[in-house]
């Protein structure tokens, strides 16, 4: 089954290894996804995605991410949205 995770990036934690962190917040929870340097570890996203969302925080994005039925990154979908607009 494919899994789907969205939200807003609110926090990005980028370690001295080069391993990042990617906090996401929506309705219903709080998610922390994680790409490793060293690829003998398994994370949840790739290094492209990890670097483009780590520069997103505090730009007003949404970001929905898609893993195919293997739990494979398939696509990621960002989008600008307007606080005042968008949540209300």
């Amino acid at each position: 089954m494919e899994k789907i995770v969205e939200g807003y990036v609110f926090m990005v934690r980028r370690h001295v290894n080069g391993d990042i962190d990617i906090g996401f917040s929506s309705d219903d929870e709080e998610l922390e996804l994680r790409y490793f340097v060293d690829s003998t570890k398994t994370g949840s996203l790739t290094k492209e995605i990890a670097h483009a969302l780590a520069e997103t925080l505090g730009l007003n994005i949404w970001v929905q991410i898609r893993y195919n039925d293997n739990g494979i990154l398939s696509s990621i979908e960002l989008e600008e949205f307007d606080p005042e607009d968008d949540l209300t």
